[in-house]
């Protein structure tokens, strides 16, 4: 892969990565993939905020099936 980016933002990625202890390929992937994590867990906070009651709906559901199957 390769970008075209803004010399000041390369300077920015370079510092950042070697403050890191690390390389820039290292450092970007790392910084995308945790901001990929934040995305996901903001997209399940906003989606569990418009299903109220779902966790603890999911849950009595298992409780209820394990205690059917006897293992509870």
């Amino acid at each position: 892969m390769t970008l075209s980016l803004e010399q000041a933002t390369a300077d920015y990625i370079t510092r950042q990565a070697a403050a890191a202890g690390g390389n820039v390929s290292a450092w970007v992937e790392r910084h995308f993939r945790e901001q990929a994590v934040r995305e996901s867990v903001a997209s399940y906070v906003d989606w569990d905020a418009a299903h109220p009651g779902y966790a603890e709906a999911a849950a009595e559901e298992a409780e209820a099936a394990a205690r059917e199957a006897g293992l509870a």
